[in-house]
């Protein structure tokens, strides 16, 4: 047990992120800090700080393939109904990671049904940036390299590699993924 921002923490025990524990980590967020959205952040960076680097890039790319995966039309439409001051393209996009940040229940409800949200307590203006960076920050502090960058190695050093933009093979991993039956 640590005494962690005002509070004892037990840590959440996850060691390695999968979509399953990916989910779990959002969860133990909203119990450790509820609707603390700068402790959700220092929370999650902490547990990420514990595991290999791998595991911070892994939660960068499942927290990226669910918020990607939310961009459809009738959950702008909500956003911006929800919203206080209206939604824009980068506004959505934090908008997406806040629902995410709401737990997997409250997710997948809102993507069947937008008008789910409705239901639930907002907070935050809708909008929750930094969520969408923190697999990136934790990463960057181990090993000192960008989950963004051409120089991350892995996959994007072979895409840079053959000359194929980023977006391009967002669409087509989109459309395999699809095709293949495979949730992300």
């Amino acid at each position: 047990m640590v005494y962690y921002e005002g509070r004892f923490d037990m840590g959440s025990g996850i060691t390695e992120i999968n979509k399953d524990t990916f989910w779990q980590l959002i969860e133990e967020t909203k119990n450790q800090c509820g609707q603390d959205m700068d402790a959700s952040i220092s929370w999650i960076k902490k547990e990420l700080l514990s595991m290999p680097p791998e595991q911070s890039l892994q939660f960068h790319a499942i927290m990226h393939g669910y918020r990607d995966l939310a961009d459809k039309y009738g959950l702008w439409t909500a956003a911006i109904f929800i919203k206080e001051y209206g939604c824009s393209d980068d506004g959505f996009m934090d908008f997406r990671a806040w629902l995410i940040a709401q737990g997997k229940d409250i997710y997948m409800a809102a993507l069947e049904n937008p008008d789910s949200l409705t239901r639930g307590e907002q907070y935050g203006d809708c909008e929750f940036e930094l969520l969408n960076y923190v697999g990136d920050y934790a990463y960057q502090e181990l090993t000192g390299r960008s989950a963004y960058g051409w120089k991350a190695g892995g996959v994007w050093s072979i895409i840079d590699s053959v000359g194929i933009s980023k977006r391009h093979f967002y669409d087509h991993c989109w459309c395999f993924c699809r095709i293949s039956g495979i949730n992300i």
